[in-house]
């Protein structure tokens, strides 16, 4: 059997089946500090793989909208793992990628943490996982020409941030959390006939 970790990867390997990537809600889940009303949108950024998340693209934007005081950004570069849940805790808004159309486990930790997370997800990504779960995926789509609108409306006081984070929460914790994946493998391989 073949078993693909994204569901972008279903494109390349039709007959796969996607085994969702896997975090540990309970190990993101950590005190939050609200957003002071009337202040900057919180927004982090994890450029692991610039080139994969299309950093470069989207720079000039935040620059931009930080030097205006509509957003507050944190970039998280060369921050141990283990203090990435401290690091999502304290943003609104994380940044996922803005190049290959899907998403990963960084999304998926900073949408456990709490966060809501913004980032260019392809509209067969977006299928798939409406169909394979039942759900919507709580990614706000962006990519870089819309992201400085986006972000406005996110930083807006009347966007709900909490019902969104908490949409995104539920998710996680229902596609991610292992359950389906390990259902997946005792269908498909360890009980397949």
């Amino acid at each position: 059997p073949l078993f693909v970790s994204t569901p972008d990867l279903l494109l390349d390997l039709p007959e796969a089946v996607w085994c969702p990537v896997v975090v540990n809600p309970a190990q993101w889940a950590h005190p939050r500090s609200p957003r002071a009303p009337g202040s900057p949108l919180r927004v982090a950024h994890a450029p692991s793989v610039t080139s994969t998340k299309g950093t470069e693209l989207i720079m000039p934007t935040l620059r931009a909208l930080e030097a205006e005081g509509v957003i507050e950004l944190a970039l998280a570069e060369r921050i141990p793992a283990a203090q990435m849940p401290e690091f999502f805790a304290r943003a609104d808004v994380v940044l996922d990628q803005f190049r290959i159309g899907s998403y990963g486990v960084a999304a998926c930790e900073a949408i456990a943490a709490g966060c809501v997370v913004v980032g260019h997800v392809a509209d067969a990504v977006r299928e798939t996982v409406s169909i394979e779960t039942g759900r919507d995926l709580p990614i706000v789509q962006a990519d870089p020409d819309s992201l400085e609108q986006v972000l406005r409306s996110l930083g807006d006081p009347s966007y709900d941030l909490t019902a969104e984070a908490s949409r995104g929460r539920t998710f996680v914790e229902t596609v991610h959390d292992g359950r389906v994946s390990a259902e997946r493998l005792r269908r498909h391989w360890i009980d397949a006939p």
